[in-house]
């Protein structure tokens, strides 16, 4: 299964790689849809990922998106079953406690206009 864009629309990418924990939030500031949450580390891990949608209209409307059960891999990809939205000033979260020392990681969030 292949992602497909929207006609003229190109994807916002935001990414993020280091070494220490993930603690990742989209900056868009605009209306989106979520397209995809990619998740590359240098070595496996037990520890899980969290998505999440950090609500404009504060804590009480934040959600937990997705979990992803770390369970000794190393390789993470979420692709949304159904077509999520979001308003401008909503964001993406995504945290991960990194639990070997020297492990790195590269994170993508994809986005698309809305």
């Amino acid at each position: 299964m292949g992602i497909t864009f929207g006609p003229s629309i190109s994807p916002d990418v935001t990414k993020a790689t280091g070494t220490g924990n993930i603690a990742t939030t989209t900056a868009l500031n605009k209306a989106f849809r979520l397209v995809s949450v990619t998740i590359k580390l240098s070595v496996a891990t037990a520890n899980n990922f969290t998505i999440t949608k950090d609500a404009l209209n504060g804590a009480a409307y934040d959600a937990v998106l997705q979990t992803l059960l770390g369970a000794s891999g190393a390789n993470f990809v979420f692709i949304p079953d159904e077509d999520l939205k979001f308003q401008k000033g909503d964001e993406i979260a995504v945290a991960w406690t990194n639990d070997g020392p020297g492990t790195t990681y590269g994170l993508e969030i994809t986005t698309e206009d809305i």
